[in-house]
Protein backbone atom coordinates (compact mmCIF):
# COMPACT_ATOMS: atom_id res chain seq x y z
CA UNK A 1 0.00 0.00 0.00
CA UNK A 2 1.16 3.40 -1.04
CA UNK A 3 1.93 6.69 1.34
CA UNK A 4 -1.16 7.89 -0.89
CA UNK A 5 -3.24 5.14 0.14
CA UNK A 6 -2.56 5.79 3.76
CA UNK A 7 -3.28 9.60 3.52
CA UNK A 8 -6.31 8.97 1.68
CA UNK A 9 -7.23 6.60 4.69
CA UNK A 10 -5.92 8.80 7.49
CA UNK A 11 -8.14 11.93 5.87
CA UNK A 12 -11.37 9.49 5.88
CA UNK A 13 -11.06 8.55 9.35
CA UNK A 14 -10.53 12.32 10.17
CA UNK A 15 -13.65 13.41 8.57
CA UNK A 16 -15.69 10.19 9.74
CA UNK A 17 -14.84 11.16 13.23
CA UNK A 18 -15.49 15.02 12.28
CA UNK A 19 -19.50 14.18 11.00
CA UNK A 20 -19.92 11.97 14.74
CA UNK A 21 -18.56 15.25 16.21
CA UNK A 22 -21.01 16.72 13.87
CA UNK A 23 -23.96 14.35 14.77
CA UNK A 24 -23.23 14.76 18.61
CA UNK A 25 -23.13 18.86 18.46
CA UNK A 26 -26.48 18.59 16.64
CA UNK A 27 -28.46 16.30 18.20
CA UNK A 28 -27.01 15.07 21.27
CA UNK A 29 -26.42 11.72 20.19
CA UNK A 30 -23.07 10.20 20.28
CA UNK A 31 -21.32 6.46 20.16
CA UNK A 32 -22.05 4.09 22.89
CA UNK A 33 -18.22 2.86 23.91
CA UNK A 34 -19.06 0.48 25.67
CA UNK A 35 -21.44 -1.28 23.48
CA UNK A 36 -18.61 -0.85 20.43
CA UNK A 37 -15.59 -1.72 22.44
CA UNK A 38 -15.37 -3.83 25.15
CA UNK A 39 -11.39 -3.23 26.69
CA UNK A 40 -10.59 -0.05 28.93
CA UNK A 41 -7.51 0.42 26.12
CA UNK A 42 -9.91 0.04 23.44
CA UNK A 43 -12.65 2.71 24.23
CA UNK A 44 -9.60 4.95 25.53
CA UNK A 45 -8.07 5.01 21.55
CA UNK A 46 -11.82 5.59 20.15
CA UNK A 47 -12.44 8.03 23.11
CA UNK A 48 -9.02 9.90 22.00
CA UNK A 49 -9.96 9.29 18.17
CA UNK A 50 -13.90 10.93 18.90
CA UNK A 51 -11.98 14.17 21.12
CA UNK A 52 -9.84 14.77 17.99
CA UNK A 53 -13.41 14.44 15.67
CA UNK A 54 -14.37 17.18 18.09
CA UNK A 55 -11.64 19.62 18.12
CA UNK A 56 -11.38 19.58 14.71
CA UNK A 57 -14.85 20.18 14.25
CA UNK A 58 -14.65 22.87 16.60
CA UNK A 59 -11.59 24.42 14.58
CA UNK A 60 -13.34 24.55 11.34
CA UNK A 61 -16.97 25.75 13.04
CA UNK A 62 -14.33 28.78 14.62
CA UNK A 63 -12.28 28.69 11.12
CA UNK A 64 -15.88 29.34 9.21
CA UNK A 65 -16.92 31.46 11.93
CA UNK A 66 -14.21 34.07 11.28
CA UNK A 67 -14.07 33.56 7.60
CA UNK A 68 -15.96 36.08 4.98
CA UNK A 69 -16.32 33.39 2.93
CA UNK A 70 -19.45 32.45 5.22
CA UNK A 71 -21.99 34.15 6.57
CA UNK A 72 -24.71 32.95 9.13
CA UNK A 73 -28.47 32.33 8.19
CA UNK A 74 -31.00 31.17 10.56
CA UNK A 75 -32.29 27.91 9.30
CA UNK A 76 -36.66 27.14 10.23
CA UNK A 77 -36.54 24.83 12.34
CA UNK A 78 -33.27 24.33 13.75
CA UNK A 79 -33.72 23.33 17.18
CA UNK A 80 -36.23 20.64 15.49
CA UNK A 81 -34.31 18.22 16.20
CA UNK A 82 -33.55 18.30 19.59
CA UNK A 83 -37.25 19.01 20.12
CA UNK A 84 -38.30 15.24 18.44
CA UNK A 85 -35.37 13.55 20.52
CA UNK A 86 -36.44 15.40 23.66
CA UNK A 87 -40.14 14.33 23.15
CA UNK A 88 -39.43 11.10 22.10
CA UNK A 89 -37.57 10.47 25.67
CA UNK A 90 -40.50 11.85 27.32
CA UNK A 91 -42.63 9.27 25.88
CA UNK A 92 -40.01 6.46 26.68
CA UNK A 93 -40.02 7.37 30.07
CA UNK A 94 -43.98 7.46 29.87
CA UNK A 95 -44.23 3.96 28.42
CA UNK A 96 -41.05 2.44 31.04
CA UNK A 97 -42.95 4.06 33.81
CA UNK A 98 -46.28 2.03 32.79
CA UNK A 99 -45.02 -1.04 32.65
CA UNK A 100 -43.57 -0.63 36.40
Amino acid sequence: MGMGNWIHYTIDFLMISMILAGIKEATGYSLALNYIAHTKDSIAVLDKYLGLGEKLFAWSCRWAKNSNSFKLTQIPGKNQIKDVIDASKKLVNIDSSDRK
